[in-house]
């Protein structure tokens, strides 16, 4: 078996995105439509850890050197950015299971219009078809009647 002639990895294979409704692996996935929303929430509650440990630092030593004040806030910043990421993912995860619950909500109230709505337009229909039918039974009970008085009328 030649170099040239191997099965090829599953890595090196052609890159394609699942569909939404597949389930996700990891509760640290975020889905492509709410990759914004994380970014958002990860940068606003990142940079409000940071900024007010920052004030924090520059109030409580108001002497100190800005260097000793950056290198302090790189260090103590990288922690807090990793708590904004696992706070952001605990509200996003929130916010996706509160929309699921909602979709699936709506889409059971939707089915149960549309079955109501079919029992009555299924009412509706038989009631027009007893009523033709009625219609057509009383006009064939009319026709044989004139055709009675014609004979009776006429008997040979």
């Amino acid at each position: 078996m030649s170099a040239n002639s191997r099965e090829p990895l599953r890595s090196e294979g052609a890159a394609t995105l699942e569909p939404a409704s597949e389930p996700r692996v990891s509760l640290w996935t975020v889905p492509a439509k709410w990759g914004g929303a994380f970014f958002v929430l990860l940068v606003g509650q990142g940079g409000a850890l940071i900024g007010l440990h920052a004030w924090r630092a520059v109030t409580a030593a108001p002497s100190a050197h800005v260097a000793d004040t950056v290198l302090s806030e790189v260090l103590v910043g990288t922690p807090m950015l990793v708590f904004a990421g696992i706070l952001s993912m605990i509200e996003l995860e929130a916010v996706l299971t509160l929309s699921v619950w909602y979709e699936n909500r709506v889409r059971r109230q939707n089915a149960e219009m549309r079955a109501k709505m079919r029992d009555e337009l299924r009412k509706e229909v038989w009631e027009e078809a007893f009523a033709e039918g009625q219609r057509a039974e009383r006009e064939k009970a009319t026709r044989l009647s004139a055709t009675q008085k014609r004979t009776n009328r006429y008997p040979y």
